[in-house]
């Protein structure tokens, strides 16, 4: 049985004002309470291009990766209850491609896998623990309501499902919170957003996927012309999975044993987002590039980030 493993990024909640680029990008509209829209929509359109660049280490695995992309849409909603709680739903749209170098006694073959569809979908709730002209700190909790289908067939063997990777979601309902710090120094912005998504028991396929926790930073410039320079970075820890799903492959198959065991990933990248509004709406454009990065996982295999680009069109009312 082959494996297929790719980077299925943790959408979270979109903290208070905006989600933009490496998951989480957050600005502030400075609007008079009494007059300020009670509701904001953003539609978001990612695309992630990867690259193997280590193959598996084992043994009695023998794998590696070629080409691999994510394209995700996400569309917010949120409404503002009150000063102190602003409510949010967010749903996202996965399409996921890999190219799998399977070696075996036969030689090298090639496999090329695609899932779409709906992703899990979280409604959330977020409030300020401290707000100035210079700093704001959010607080968020959530849950992450079950949407994704977790039953994608193997294209090349369909009685069997793809890799946990590959589902569009998790199957159980989980519990979301979140911390963000922003600070505010003339034309520079800093920013950390932390994330918990705390999984809950095992789904209707018999596991349960691991924790995760996340830890996401930004600097950003702004410019008069509408451009930002931006560094950005993260840090993931993701938990093994729990249980096993017998219409994938057994925990005996030395090909899943990668998922059984944490993965850790860490990227700092250099990008280029441009802004401009239109009347009511906002629209954004993103680039950007990985300066370093570098993950750990058992079967020491490596897919890196080459690029990214991401569209944005939100507006309030």
């Amino acid at each position: 049985m082959k494996t297929f493993k790719t980077i299925l990024f943790a959408v979270l909640l979109a903290v208070s004002f905006s989600s933009q680029a490496q998951d989480l990008q957050t600005s502030v509209e400075k609007t008079e309470t009494k007059t300020a829209p009670k509701w904001k929509a953003d539609f978001y359109s990612y695309y992630y291009n990867f690259a193997g660049t280590e193959a598996s280490s084992k043994d009695d695995a023998q794998y590696d990766f070629d080409d691999a992309t994510l394209n995700m849409q996400l569309m917010s909603l949120q409404y503002q209850y009150s000063d102190k709680w602003t409510f949010q739903v967010m749903a996202t749209y996965l399409d996921n491609y890999v190219e799998t170098k399977m070696y075996g006694p036969g030689g090298l073959t090639v496999y090329k896998d695609r899932t779409t569809g709906m992703g899990d979908t979280v409604f959330s709730a977020f409030t300020p623990l401290y707000a100035s002209a210079e700093a704001l700190v959010l607080a968020d909790v959530g849950v992450s309501v079950p949407t994704g289908d977790i039953d994608q067939k193997n294209e090349y063997y369909p009685q069997y499902h793809y890799a946990y990777n590959m589902q569009n979601g998790s199957g159980t309902y989980d519990a979301v919170t979140g911390l963000t710090a922003l600070s505010f120094q003339g034309n520079t912005q800093l920013g950390s957003h932390l994330t918990g998504i705390f999984r809950n028991g095992r789904n209707a396929n018999g596991y349960g996927l691991g924790n995760l926790f996340r830890a996401d930073a930004w600097v950003d410039y702004n410019t008069k012309w509408g451009l930002t320079p931006r560094l950005v970075g993260y840090y993931k820890h993701k938990g093994a999975v729990r249980g096993e799903d017998q219409q994938y492959s057994p925990r005996g198959n030395s090909l899943v044993e990668f998922y059984y065991h944490d993965q850790i990933n860490w990227d700092v990248s250099a990008a280029l987002k441009y802004s401009q509004p239109v009347g009511p709406v906002a629209l954004s454009a993103e680039v950007g590039a990985p300066l370093a990065q570098g993950s750990r996982n058992y079967d020491n295999v490596v897919v890196s980030t080459e690029y990214y680009g991401s569209l944005n069109v939100g507006g309030s009312f």
